[in-house]
Formats: structure tokens, C-alpha cells, sequence
């Protein structure tokens, strides 16, 4: 499951995956803040790798062996990357205020994305594979 996020994420374009949601109605804001999301995936990763290699640097083990040792290991790495996500949502959105996101209603793009019939029933086909594929995959 984790190797089939990881494909998603890197060969989808943030764009053309904001394109596929206004297409399938969904508001644009929504669309915008799931994408937002996406493309701060490999930001956050890359963030809590540097972490990591920061506390380690400090004498920190962060691969002690046992449940509850690795339990608190992460606390010296989640603070840190939840301060400094906070302080890059704060920036994001000070930057869409100031571009007034969200002031009009409609919004015109230079490229669409039009669902046909065969788009919708190969989309509701993937959600119902997935569907299976979790369900058989717990036992």
C-alpha cells in the first residue's frame, strides 16, 4: 500500500491532479487544498530526514531497539516537524490572502480536463479494485 502512495506521488503531476478534481466537481477549493497536501508530501519527508539527521548528529539514537523506545524516539523528531509545518502553512497562507484566493466564485484555467463516460466508469472501477484489494488483503 505504501510503495502504491509512493508510485502516485511521484509520477502525478500536483496540476493535472487539481484538474482531474474540478473535472470531477469537486470545488476548486478543495481540489487546491488536496493538492497543496500533495505537494508538501515530499517536503515533510525530506524535513523529517534532516531531523533526524540533526538529532542524531546531536548524540541522539533515534534506532534503539523495543516498541516503547521507538515511541519516544519520535518526539524529538515530531515537534520539530510539526513547528515547522505550522510555520509553512502560516506562509502559504499569507500568500494566498494576498493573492485573494478564493474571491471569486468561478475560475477560468488555460488547460481542461473533460470526463467522459469510459473516465467515470474506469474511476469507479479503480475505487471498487481498491476497495477489494484492502478487504482481501486483511485476511
Amino acid at each position: 500500500m505504501i510503495s502504491a502512495f509512493s508510485l502516485f506521488f511521484l509520477t502525478v503531476d500536483p496540476n493535472d491532479l487539481t484538474l482531474s478534481l474540478i473535472a470531477m466537481k469537486i470545488s476548486y477549493e478543495y481540489a487546491f487544498s488536496f493538492s497543496l497536501a500533495f505537494r508538501f508530501v515530499p517536503t515533510i519527508a525530506i524535513e523529517a530526514q534532516n531531523i533526524m539527521d540533526a538529532q542524531q548528529s546531536r548524540g541522539y539514537e533515534m534506532q534503539k531497539k523495543g516498541i516503547i523506545n521507538q515511541i519516544k524516539n519520535l518526539f524529538p523528531l515530531l515537534v520539530p516537524l510539526i513547528i515547522s509545518s505550522i510555520k509553512r502553512a502560516f506562509n502559504v497562507a499569507e500568500a494566498l490572502e494576498s493573492r485573494a484566493f478564493g474571491s471569486k466564485k468561478e475560475r477560468t484555467f488555460y488547460f481542461t480536463i473533460k470526463y467522459s463516460a469510459k473516465d467515470w466508469i474506469f474511476t469507479i472501477y479503480l475505487i471498487l479494485l481498491s476497495i477489494t484489494l484492502i478487504f482481501f488483503s486483511s485476511f
